[in-house]
């Protein structure tokens, strides 16, 4: 007892110290009764109002005292994430320096921010502001935590609004809904204490003395409304100004009734691109003709050219539905299956590096396996997650051999399978999330048993340690709850993440389809979905998510009915109105081919394929091994498996891909190989005009080249060439198609 009352006298002669020194250097504001909170009125609550009070004026940002080692000696919790330790870090780290109980004005959380002492982070909060008095009338109750309500819903006034015209304002209003501890449920308005965030600054400006927001241009802003745990987004319209407007093509756009045009009704994408645009006032190109559709659906399902066969036979088929029956058709090919499975070996990152060739060739196959018979992804999914063994021959072990902790591959999951970036929430709460540290620390838990050699196998010991309570984590479902001793974890995500209520894995799977057809994913980045990034079609993306669910998962399903939309057979020519739209899909946007589908289009239209370093496999589409030699698919820029390359959309652009390009062997000595394609069509016919027309359809699928005036001019001058100078002429002809943008681009 002798010890505590000792301890109790030394902090009292510390508290008084302090305030005969403060009283010293400052001149201390006295605030009236009349102008702050009563203190012995309502309680103020630390959670639900100091708290917010503290993130709105940016007090716990990373830039602040919520960095990870905190600022001037004070750390506070990430954007209020962790209350606890916030308060004891406030009220009694600095043996309590921070409040005086006994003299609020005299607090260093008053004094500092609204800088009557010196404050590195300047003046925050005026003296006669309503946080400051907050503040004060909180000390004034002798900043006690209690709590006294608990957040259950947030809504934001409006959510959604069209406004005429750039330069238009809207009042906005954020209500908190809340429990109080006799659970009654009461309502009120804390607009004043939301972090509100444009997701463009220069777009949309927040006027906090009137509570509005001014949009500055046209298009699709959000506003990201923070209070607490939660996040809003707010989404404002612009139309494009009236004069704009070009009717360019009257079945999709220049209407403006909200009634449903007829394709429409077809297909649902179409509704909701379409209304989008006509909100916007934005024109959309016409359809594209059949040989560019051709083109483009053959490259993005089966990662290959049309054939001149396949050309001709297309283009003259007269049925209505020409285009849905083709696309059905290369949906059923083993080259889609092919194909697709090289993009998800890039998703799931399967490395022969980390799994070996025979783990890697095993997963590759096993995968083109699944997407050729069509399986339901949430039963791929749930084999990835679940499956054990010798990895050399069970393709889907290979999954938990990803990375070299549990972590690592709790990460894996929640980004392929997911669609969340939880490595945020690692050392401190997601930032921009929901996410907990809880989640992060129990989900690699999930996997701590897990061995990751060749046999994939459960151990019997395994575990993770919780940074903040040095203690084992526990088990958990992110978002959801902690396991019991006696579940099995990775049996229990299974179950969770692959059931049809659950939403990840279906949006973030349609998320992906979309944007490997489309040029860029409702939501960007692809793994990346939460409230503080919205789509930019949200419903679309809902309708997307419960549609593939509703057809058991299944890719060619919703694969099929992107393709069969008019917005995916746009043309990607702008016109007069849609130069700049890059998000809303009034056109298509053409886009770099993989670098594996580039070598395969070269070797196929030259007649002379890229020799590999694998037996067996004669289209690189088709390699297993991401390791495998070869200096022309690193130059064309293949994804590096052992590091995301989910944003990196086709061949690279560097200086040594341009030299190889000009200089290099693999166009070179391909157009000059006497015993290429270009050799024989010029041995087959001395037509000038037949050969220059079946070059450019076996590059670029484009018809009837000889037609052009330019082309006119070109073959009429030259059309008295000997032999070589006619072969030298074709040569170059041939080799400026293959090196120009066009050959290399889906479009």
């Amino acid at each position: 007892m002798r010890s505590f009352s000792i301890s109790k006298l030394f902090s009292f002669v510390v508290v008084m110290l302090q305030l005969v020194t403060l009283g010293s250097i400052v001149s201390v504001v006295t605030v009236s009764a009349e102008e702050r909170p009563a203190a012995q009125g309502v309680v103020i609550d630390f959670d639900t109002e100091i708290m917010p009070l503290l993130t709105r004026h940016g007090c716990n940002a990373g830039s602040c005292h919520g960095a990870a080692i905190g600022r001037g000696g004070f750390k506070l919790s990430l954007l209020g994430s962790d209350a606890a330790n916030d308060y004891d870090s406030i009220t009694r780290s600095l043996e309590g320096r921070r409040v005086n109980r006994f003299q609020p004005e005299r607090s260093l959380l008053l004094l500092k921010p609204s800088e009557q002492i010196g404050h590195e982070g300047g003046l925050v909060l005026e003296q006669n502001s309503a946080a400051f008095q907050k503040l004060f009338a909180w000390i004034e109750q002798r900043a006690r935590r209690q709590r006294v309500r608990e957040l259950v819903a947030l809504t934001t006034i409006p959510e959604s609004i069209v406004l005429d015209r750039p330069g238009d304002s809207v009042s906005f209003s954020v209500v908190a809904t809340w429990r109080e501890h006799n659970r009654n449920e009461t309502s009120s308005n804390v607009s004043d204490w939301t972090v509100l965030t444009p997701n463009d600054a220069e777009a949309v400006t927040i006027d906090r003395p009137t509570s509005r927001m001014i949009v500055h241009r046209p298009g699709v802003h959000v506003v990201i409304a923070r209070f607490m745990d939660r996040v809003l987004p707010i989404r404002l319209t612009v139309p494009m100004p009236t004069g704009s407007q070009t009717t360019v093509e009257p079945n999709a756009l220049a209407e403006t009734s909200t009634e449903p045009l007829d394709s429409e009704r077809i297909n649902p994408i179409d509704q909701f691109i379409n209304t989008q645009l006509r909100e916007l006032r934005i024109p959309s190109s016409p359809l594209a003709d059949d040989h560019a559709f051709l083109r483009r659906v053959t490259l993005d399902l089966c990662g290959r050219l049309p054939t001149l066969t396949e050309i001709e036979t297309f283009v003259t088929d007269t049925r209505p539905d020409r285009r849905a029956i083709r696309t059905d058709e290369l949906l059923e090919t083993r080259a889609f299956a092919d194909y697709w499975a090289l993009k998800w070996a890039n998703i799931l990152r399967i490395d022969a590096g980390q799994l070996q060739s025979e783990g890697a060739q095993a997963y590759h196959r096993w995968l083109a396996d699944r997407i050729d018979h069509d399986e339901p992804f949430n039963q791929v999914a749930r084999q990835l997650i679940l499956s054990e063994g010798d990895s050399y021959e069970i393709g889907p072990a290979n999954f938990s051999r990803f990375g070299n902790r549990p972590g690592d591959l709790a990460e894996h999951v929640s980004r392929s399978l997911m669609g969340v970036r939880l490595q945020c929430a690692n050392c401190h709460n997601h930032p921009l999330d929901h996410w907990t540290q809880d989640d992060y620390h129990g989900f690699s838990a999930i996997f701590a048993k897990l061995t990751r050699g060749r046999i994939v196998s459960i151990a019997k010991r395994g575990e993770v340690t919780h940074p903040v309570t040095g203690q084992p984590a526990i088990p958990r479902i992110p978002g959801q709850r902690f396991l019991t001793a006696d579940e099995d974890g990775r049996e229990v995500l299974a179950d969770w993440l692959t059931r049809e209520r659950t939403p990840y894995l279906a949006r973030v799977t349609v998320n992906r389809l979309w944007r490997e057809l489309m040029g860029r994913g409702l939501v960007e980045p692809v793994d990346d979905l939460r409230a503080t990034n919205p789509a930019t079609h949200p419903e679309l993306l809902e309708w997307l998510a419960q549609d593939f669910a509703d057809h058991e998962f299944r890719f060619k399903h919703t694969i099929g009915k992107i393709c069969h939309s008019q917005a995916y057979q746009r043309q990607c020519e702008p016109v007069l109105g849609n130069e700049t739209d890059e998000t809303f899909y009034s056109r298509k946007l053409a886009r770099p081919l993989e670098a594996e589908v580039i070598a395969d289009a070269i070797g196929d239209v030259t007649g002379i394929p890229l020799e590999l370093d694998a037996p067996m496999t004669t289209r690189v589409v088709n390699l297993t091994n991401n390791l495998a030699e070869s200096r022309t698919l690193d130059l064309l820029g293949r994804c590096d498996r052992t590091a995301d390359c989910t944003g990196v959309n086709g061949a690279s652009e560097s200086l040594a891909q341009a030299l190889y390009w000009i200089n290099g062997p693999l166009l070179q000595d391909r157009v000059s190989a006497v015993d290429g394609k270009l050799f024989q069509l010029l041995r087959h016919s001395n037509d000038d005009g037949w050969v220059l027309d079946q070059l450019f359809l076996l590059t670029l699928t484009r018809p009837d080249a000889s037609d052009s005036p330019f082309w006119k001019a070109e073959l009429e001058r030259d059309s008295d060439l000997d032999t070589e100078t006619r072969r030298a002429f074709f040569e170059d002809v041939f080799w400026g198609i293959l090196a120009s943008q066009a050959f290399a681009a889906n479009h």
